[in-house]
């Protein structure tokens, strides 16, 4: 990889890193009443993305790591979705 794409890279994975999904200050009971407008699900997918970007960049040995990673957080994607779908069945 060259080291400008190595760059645009590593500020790629920064962005994603600073956002809602990593902050220690993000407020747990916002993103649970947000479902109804995809808060939840749009940070649940970014964590996704990330660990998928992540998993491009370490050694092949991680990479088992990180898809056990993947496979955890596919599953409060799921249900998130599930929900979202039902609540709007109910209105």
């Amino acid at each position: 990889m060259s080291h400008t794409a190595e760059a645009e890279y590593n500020s790629y994975l920064n962005a994603l890193t600073s956002s809602s999904v990593f902050r220690p200050d993000v407020d747990v009971e916002r993103l649970i009443k947000g479902i109804k407008d995809d808060i939840a699900i749009t940070a649940e997918q970014e964590s996704i993305l990330f660990y998928y970007e992540l998993r491009e960049r370490t050694t092949v040995e991680s990479r088992t790591n990180i898809e056990a990673i993947i496979k955890e957080e596919k599953m409060p994607f799921a249900k998130l979705t599930k929900l979202k779908a039902d609540l709007a069945k109910k209105q």
